[in-house]
């Protein structure tokens, strides 16, 4: 089986997108299948994308490879919703979205979510099938494209397949007991993720400016260039909050020193306005660190309330202030959530098992289309 990847820019991008997708390129040449990745360009703002459907090195790509299915990630939507009816003619393959997550759930200016609505849903319409990372993703696909994910009478509903993330993919697996808390020491929280809007490290300031007079520290892990102007506005609250001797700026870790950074700490807490899953979140649930993730997205398939962690609705600092006062001024209440985080992660599943559904799917793709 030959397969064509689709997506924007590098496949080494530092993103849990990215690394879902470079997981399964490996599982696929792992079992033989080979696999050309196509890169197109990604623009800003989000409209310039438009101009990607116009560009012919896909079809020629396509052409040259002669691939048995084409993968396409869905961020690349707005490039493709109109260049897959060309796909469509030409390349006798069929074409399968990988969702991680729909922009039109993302928070922006008015007229930039009309648009993506509407050229999202044309785009999900063009496809045969699709990868979903979680059971909400998937929903919120058939929430566009109506029941069935595009099944009307007279056209029937399009093949799928859900595979999460697994939780297998940093060294030393599995990690042992959690972190839990001390009496006396400092919750120590970890905000892990690139640093834009949508994560909600701004939400986080917020909260704990809030409560200045509890013991606690936040190690922020992850890129500031993805918007350098917002790393900025976060740096400057920080600051104005008068934060800065409690909140240290690590950057981009590798892989490598992820277990390390994990151990070094009691709570994950990235309240994302939306997460399609949230890998940060499974893997934060392996080391026994309880999570607090946004409550619009697939984390509230991971995450249980009150039990291995809490979802906050998007922006509301006021109650992820009380939830960081809560885990601060009760060391026993971050253990027993450090426990119940074990317990849940042990019914994740791991990589292996998720990339060999994929493969499998997309097999059986292959052989229909022969």
């Amino acid at each position: 089986m030959r397969v064509l990847l689709v997506v924007y820019g590098s496949l080494e991008t530092l993103s849990g997108g990215y690394l879902y997708d470079r997981t399964l390129v490996r599982r696929l040449e792992a079992e033989g299948h080979p696999v050309r990745v196509h890169s197109q360009r990604r623009r800003a703002p989000y409209l310039a994308n438009l101009a990607g459907n116009a560009d012919p090195s896909l079809i020629r790509t396509a052409e040259d490879w002669s691939p048995d299915v084409i993968v396409q990630d869905e961020l690349n939507h707005p490039s493709l919703f109109l260049l897959n009816r060309v796909l469509k003619r030409r390349i006798p393959a069929p074409r399968i979205g990988l969702v991680h997550h729909l922009k039109s759930m993302e928070e922006g200016p008015a007229l930039e979510r009309a648009a993506a609505r509407r050229i999202e849903r044309a785009y999900l319409a063009s496809l045969d099938g699709f990868i979903f990372n979680s059971e909400f993703t998937r929903s919120s696909v058939e929430e566009v494209l109506g029941s069935g994910l595009g099944g009307t009478p007279g056209s029937p509903a399009k093949p799928w397949v859900l595979a999460l993330p697994g939780k297998d993919r940093l060294a030393g697996f599995p990690p042992g007991a959690g972190s839990g808390g001390r009496r006396g020491r400092a919750l120590r929280i970890l905000f892990l993720g690139n640093v834009i809007p949508r994560k909600g490290l701004h939400v986080l300031v917020d909260a704990l400016a809030r409560i200045p007079d509890r013991p606690w520290s936040l190690t922020i892990a992850g890129r500031t260039d993805a918007d350098p102007g917002y790393a900025a506005r976060v740096l400057g609250r920080i600051r104005e909050a008068g934060l800065e001797s409690r909140i240290s700026w690590l950057g981009a870790p590798e892989d490598s020193e992820l277990p390390g950074i994990f151990r070094n700490h009691d709570l994950l807490a990235v309240p994302s306005q939306c997460e399609g899953f949230g890998i940060v979140y499974a893997e934060a649930l392996t080391f026994g660190l309880p999570v607090i993730a946004g409550d619009l997205g697939g984390a509230g398939e991971i995450v249980t309330q009150g039990k291995n962690g809490f979802r906050i609705p998007w922006g509301d600092a006021e109650t992820l202030a009380g939830r960081l006062s809560a885990l601060a001024d009760e060391p026993g209440l971050r253990k027993a959530m450090s426990r119940k985080a074990l317990e849940s992660a042990g019914g994740l599943p791991t990589w292996d098992e998720s990339m060999g559904r994929i493969v499998e799917f997309l097999a059986g793709l292959a052989r229909r289309k022969g």
